[in-house]
């Protein structure tokens, strides 16, 4: 029997746990995991993206009414705009660090200037 993962409760420990040691030693290390994940998570949203645009999905049947054919479109729409804008929003945060966006250890072109005010926003 599989137990069952609260996803949410782990993303809230994990960010509670990296809020209390921003400041530790080491760190570093573990934001910048973050970072990239959350650059990975943006070109996979960009993939996804795509695939969605070229690909039409099949036409609902006439006998669905026409509530239940806007609805789901409304809601996917605002889906796919918190897909785009968390790891957007996050990536600007991150380009006004110090240490800027790094991609598993690769260093990304740095486009603004550390601002730490604007960082923490």
């Amino acid at each position: 029997m599989a137990i069952p993962v609260d996803r949410h409760r782990i993303a809230l420990a994990v960010g509670w746990y990296m809020m209390s040691v921003e400041h530790e030693p080491g760190a570093g290390r573990l934001f910048d995991l973050h970072k990239s994940a959350g650059l990975l998570v943006g070109l996979l949203v960009v993939v996804r993206l795509s695939v969605r645009l070229l690909n039409k999905p099949h036409p609902l049947p006439v006998s669905v009414a026409p509530w239940q054919v806007k609805l789901p479109l409304v809601t996917q729409f605002d889906l796919y705009l918190l897909m785009v804008l968390m790891p957007l929003t996050g990536y600007i945060g991150a380009s006004h660090s110090k240490s800027g966006v790094p991609f598993f250890g690769i260093a990304t072109p740095r486009w603004a200037a550390p601002n730490h005010d604007t960082a923490e926003q």
